[in-house]
């Protein structure tokens, strides 16, 4: 009896999945419930599992396919499949040769324009399966991955789904910008005390933790522009976008007005772990109303980044500098701890004098923490 595994559906905006990686092979017995394989969704990588158990008849998907979420993926069988046998003429003091191989791996190795000939199976006597086929092409430095060839980059997965994204928000969300400059000595201050306290907090655990507070008071600046609407959003969930081996990740802390420095610096460790090793939940990166992109550690002092679809602003931090400047309190000139703050938004949802409002309000919370607790 034959049964067909479709590609499941992993969260609702889900529609395809790159191939990274099969875990088994034709051939292989598996149980329900068996990770079978690793598959890059416009999220994350995804530990795919087996819905029914038998023996794999037939790999519908090669690795580095896009398979459709619901369409055919695997073909079980309780049977193992019968092997292709290929005979190849040789000369006649050899005699006929009888090749062993997989139709799946027959596949792979025409459309790498390989010599089955030339292939080995993994153990004498067996037939050659996919593994084998890549295994050869790894041997021979003759397969590289699209994005390493060539002049041209190939998109898919995550950095597919940016380039979508990036292209929509610049095509459709008529942004403006905002830029001011924050006195970050008194946060400086606050993240040192912590740290003697033994308490390791970074500059963007603060910042989400001051942006939440912001957002409570400016409701209009946490909202999304959805079928010629304004929605506006219960929960304050900020995204910080990371740099990851795959491309901009966006890890979303949940209900970030409700949680304290400490609590937000944990989870915010935690997901951006899970981001940079390819293992993010869906939960991880969906939700977000309002997102955070910090280029400070790279010496970047200010920049304009893109509102990441469909949330109504992003706010970009520099990094902090010493400069000269005029004590508030003094009227002196002082070396002083700057930061460049810059807020991007979507000019259909706020005008330009409620959205100053609110990045003047993040900059006196960044310059008086203490207010964080009013």
């Amino acid at each position: 009896m034959s049964k067909i595994m479709n590609m499941p559906k992993i969260g609702v905006n889900m529609t395809e999945a790159v191939i990274l990686e099969w875990k088994v092979k034709e051939g292989d017995m598996v149980r329900e419930g068996d990770h079978i394989l690793d598959a890059e969704t416009d999220k994350a990588v995804q530990e795919i599992y087996a819905t029914d158990s038998g023996v794999i008849k037939e790999i519908l998907v090669s690795q580095g396919e896009k398979a459709i979420c619901q369409e055919p993926l695997i073909l079980f069988e309780t049977g193992e499949a019968a092997p292709v046998v290929i005979e190849k003429k040789l000369p006649e003091d050899i005699g006929n040769e009888r090749i062993r191989i997989s139709p799946l791996a027959k596949k792979i190795a025409k459309e790498k324009k390989i010599d089955i000939y030339d292939l080995s199976p993994g153990r004498p006597g067996d037939r050659i399966t996919k593994a084998d086929v890549y295994r050869y092409l790894e041997n021979n430095k003759a397969y590289v991955r699209a994005e390493q060839t060539g002049k041209y980059a190939e998109l898919s997965g995550i950095r597919a789904v940016t380039a979508k994204r990036m292209s929509e928000s610049s095509s459709t969300k008529p942004s403006a910008s905002l830029m001011l400059r924050a006195d970050a000595g008194e946060l400086v201050r606050w993240r040192k005390k912590l740290k003697e306290q033994g308490q390791t907090v970074s500059y963007n655990d603060m910042i989400v933790l001051v942006c939440a507070k912001a957002l409570k008071e400016h409701p209009i600046m946490n909202s999304r522009f959805i079928n010629d609407r304004i929605e506006m959003l219960d929960d304050i969930n900020i995204g910080v976008a990371v740099d990851t081996e795959k491309g901009l990740m966006v890890p979303v802390i949940h209900n970030a007005d409700k949680k304290g420095l400490i609590d937000i610096s944990r989870v915010l460790k935690e997901k951006a772990q899970r981001a940079q090793s390819g293992k993010a939940a869906s939960d991880d990166i969906t939700g977000g109303t309002f997102t955070i992109t910090n280029l400070g550690m790279y010496e970047i002092e200010q920049f304009t980044p893109i509102i990441n679809p469909p949330e109504c602003a992003i706010l970009a931090v520099g990094a902090i500098s010493k400069e000269a400047a005029v004590s508030k309190e003094t009227g002196q000139l002082v070396i002083m701890d700057m930061m460049s703050l810059t807020l991007v938004f979507d000019h259909r949802i706020v005008d330009g004098a409620p959205a100053a409002k609110f990045l003047q309000r993040i900059k006196h919370l960044i310059e008086w923490p203490l207010g964080l607790n009013s």
